[in-house]
């Protein structure tokens, strides 16, 4: 990870700020000028993830165990793998999200 890229989180990772410098936590109380306006851009990036997340358990292989057969780890994640970016290549194809144009 640079320094151009940060992990958004809710408030319920309070702490992991301590491990991973590159990470928006919300403050909890946004009252304040900055504080809240933070909270509020932060807000609009992580409601785009979670329409994302949304999207993605329509698939039904996201729903369910994956009950594959692997003959070792190595060949578990490969499967894995292939499986997430075909999901992540038909979520981005056949839906919008944010302010595509």
């Amino acid at each position: 990870m640079n320094n151009n890229e940060f992990i958004m989180v809710d408030k319920g990772f309070r702490g992991l700020d301590r491990l991973y410098p590159n990470i928006c936590i919300p403050f909890f109380h946004d009252e304040i000028g900055d504080r809240k306006e933070f909270n509020h851009e932060l807000s609009h990036y992580r409601i785009i993830v979670e329409n994302v997340f949304a999207q993605i358990k329509k698939w039904k292989i996201c729903s369910f165990p994956l009950n594959l057969k692997f003959k070792n780890m190595r060949d578990a994640l490969e499967k894995h793998d292939k499986i997430w970016r075909t999901i992540a290549f038909f979520t981005n194809k056949f839906h919008s999200f944010g302010n595509r144009k």
